[in-house]
């Protein structure tokens, strides 16, 4: 290992960097993780990916909405009717793939 200052700050620097991105990582996978939670209908040991996750979420934000918008007090739905409907792709192991098919 080189003794000169600039190197020792060098590796300092990539150390901070490297902890940053993985604080920064972690922060990302953390937030994925309560927004998949947030999800009605989507069985807890379904793997989603993060753009699966951000499509399921942004339909039914848009469910939601609807509900809003055409309000009726007779109307007794609360969101919780939100349904997606995955299709399951290959099983590996214990891990269960699935495909979105569509949102209703």
């Amino acid at each position: 290992m080189n003794d000169m200052p600039g190197s020792q700050l060098s590796l300092s620097s990539a150390r901070s960097v490297r902890h940053k991105e993985k604080k920064r990582t972690e922060c990302i996978n953390n937030a994925f993780s309560e927004l998949r939670r947030c999800i009605p209908n989507v069985p807890s040991d379904t793997k989603l990916s993060k753009i699966k996750t951000l499509r399921l979420a942004s339909s039914y934000i848009a469910h939601l909405s609807d509900i809003l918008e055409n309000y009726d007090p007779q109307d007794r739905r609360d969101g919780r009717e939100f349904h997606a409907e995955l299709q399951v792709l290959k099983a590996r192991g214990r891990q269960k793939n699935f495909r979105l098919v569509s949102v209703l």
